[in-house]
Protein backbone atom coordinates (compact mmCIF):
# COMPACT_ATOMS: atom_id res chain seq x y z
CA UNK A 1 0.00 0.00 0.00
CA UNK A 2 1.15 3.51 -0.70
CA UNK A 3 -0.46 6.73 0.47
CA UNK A 4 0.57 10.31 -0.19
CA UNK A 5 -1.90 12.33 1.78
CA UNK A 6 -1.67 16.07 2.29
CA UNK A 7 -1.47 17.23 5.90
CA UNK A 8 -4.52 19.49 5.47
CA UNK A 9 -7.62 19.79 3.30
CA UNK A 10 -10.23 22.51 2.79
CA UNK A 11 -12.90 22.49 5.48
CA UNK A 12 -15.56 23.21 2.87
CA UNK A 13 -15.75 22.49 -0.83
CA UNK A 14 -17.52 24.50 -3.50
CA UNK A 15 -19.80 23.02 -6.13
CA UNK A 16 -18.08 25.05 -8.84
CA UNK A 17 -15.52 27.76 -9.41
CA UNK A 18 -15.16 30.45 -6.75
CA UNK A 19 -15.58 33.67 -8.70
CA UNK A 20 -14.45 37.17 -7.85
CA UNK A 21 -17.31 39.48 -6.99
CA UNK A 22 -15.44 42.70 -7.81
CA UNK A 23 -15.39 43.90 -4.20
CA UNK A 24 -11.65 43.31 -3.75
CA UNK A 25 -12.35 41.33 -0.58
CA UNK A 26 -9.92 38.61 0.45
CA UNK A 27 -10.99 35.00 0.18
CA UNK A 28 -10.60 33.11 3.45
CA UNK A 29 -9.93 29.38 3.23
CA UNK A 30 -10.20 27.29 6.38
CA UNK A 31 -8.12 24.12 6.43
CA UNK A 32 -8.59 21.06 8.61
CA UNK A 33 -6.10 18.33 9.41
CA UNK A 34 -6.33 15.07 7.47
CA UNK A 35 -6.21 11.73 9.27
CA UNK A 36 -2.66 10.48 9.85
CA UNK A 37 -2.48 7.33 7.71
CA UNK A 38 1.03 6.32 8.82
CA UNK A 39 0.30 6.71 12.54
CA UNK A 40 -2.95 4.75 12.16
CA UNK A 41 -1.14 1.90 10.43
CA UNK A 42 1.68 2.00 12.98
CA UNK A 43 -0.80 1.68 15.84
CA UNK A 44 -2.63 -1.36 14.47
CA UNK A 45 -0.37 -3.19 12.05
CA UNK A 46 -0.31 -6.97 12.10
CA UNK A 47 2.70 -8.98 13.23
CA UNK A 48 5.32 -9.26 10.50
CA UNK A 49 4.20 -6.22 8.52
CA UNK A 50 7.06 -3.88 7.58
CA UNK A 51 6.00 -0.24 7.69
CA UNK A 52 8.02 2.40 5.85
CA UNK A 53 7.09 6.07 6.11
CA UNK A 54 8.16 8.95 3.91
CA UNK A 55 8.56 12.52 5.10
CA UNK A 56 8.89 15.40 2.64
CA UNK A 57 10.60 18.20 4.56
CA UNK A 58 11.69 21.71 3.59
CA UNK A 59 14.14 22.12 6.49
CA UNK A 60 17.55 23.30 5.18
CA UNK A 61 19.61 22.52 8.30
CA UNK A 62 20.83 18.88 8.33
CA UNK A 63 20.74 18.47 12.12
CA UNK A 64 17.27 19.96 12.39
CA UNK A 65 16.10 17.69 9.54
CA UNK A 66 17.32 14.66 11.50
CA UNK A 67 15.58 15.93 14.66
CA UNK A 68 12.31 16.23 12.74
CA UNK A 69 12.75 12.74 11.32
CA UNK A 70 13.55 11.17 14.68
CA UNK A 71 10.52 12.79 16.28
CA UNK A 72 8.31 11.66 13.40
CA UNK A 73 9.39 8.01 13.44
CA UNK A 74 8.88 7.89 17.22
CA UNK A 75 5.32 9.22 16.82
CA UNK A 76 4.37 7.08 13.83
CA UNK A 77 5.60 3.62 14.84
CA UNK A 78 7.23 2.84 11.48
CA UNK A 79 10.17 0.49 10.95
CA UNK A 80 11.92 2.95 8.64
CA UNK A 81 11.44 6.60 7.77
CA UNK A 82 12.73 8.01 4.50
CA UNK A 83 13.47 11.71 4.97
CA UNK A 84 13.14 13.50 1.66
CA UNK A 85 14.29 17.11 1.53
CA UNK A 86 12.18 19.01 -0.98
CA UNK A 87 12.81 22.44 -2.39
CA UNK A 88 13.68 24.32 -5.54
CA UNK A 89 16.34 21.90 -6.76
CA UNK A 90 15.31 18.53 -5.31
CA UNK A 91 12.32 16.39 -4.55
CA UNK A 92 9.16 17.14 -6.46
CA UNK A 93 9.43 17.85 -10.20
CA UNK A 94 13.14 17.06 -10.23
CA UNK A 95 14.95 14.07 -11.75
CA UNK A 96 17.23 13.92 -8.68
CA UNK A 97 16.58 13.27 -5.05
CA UNK A 98 18.46 13.03 -1.76
CA UNK A 99 17.13 10.95 1.11
CA UNK A 100 18.20 9.90 4.58
CA UNK A 101 16.82 6.64 5.97
CA UNK A 102 16.21 6.27 9.72
CA UNK A 103 15.35 3.09 11.59
CA UNK A 104 12.77 2.86 14.38
CA UNK A 105 15.35 3.95 16.98
CA UNK A 106 16.18 7.08 14.97
CA UNK A 107 19.58 5.82 13.83
CA UNK A 108 20.65 6.67 10.30
CA UNK A 109 20.77 3.40 8.35
CA UNK A 110 21.11 4.77 4.86
CA UNK A 111 21.55 7.79 2.68
CA UNK A 112 21.23 8.17 -1.06
CA UNK A 113 21.57 10.93 -3.60
CA UNK A 114 21.17 10.76 -7.34
CA UNK A 115 18.57 9.94 -9.93
CA UNK A 116 15.30 8.71 -8.49
CA UNK A 117 15.72 5.11 -9.68
CA UNK A 118 19.08 4.80 -7.87
CA UNK A 119 17.56 6.33 -4.74
CA UNK A 120 14.64 3.87 -4.93
CA UNK A 121 17.09 0.95 -5.10
CA UNK A 122 18.89 2.25 -2.00
CA UNK A 123 15.56 2.46 -0.15
CA UNK A 124 14.81 -1.14 -1.14
CA UNK A 125 18.27 -2.14 0.12
CA UNK A 126 17.34 -0.69 3.53
CA UNK A 127 13.97 -2.49 3.57
CA UNK A 128 15.26 -5.90 2.46
CA UNK A 129 16.83 -6.95 5.82
CA UNK A 130 13.47 -6.35 7.53
CA UNK A 131 11.66 -8.80 5.27
CA UNK A 132 11.82 -12.51 4.61
CA UNK A 133 12.26 -11.88 0.87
Amino acid sequence: MAAAVADYRPAETAEGKLKKDGSGADLQLRLIENPDVLASLGARRPEGMVLVGFAAETEADDERLLELGRAKIARKGADLLVLNRVGWTEGFASPRNTVTILDRTGDRVGQAAGDKLAVAHRILDAIRPLTSI
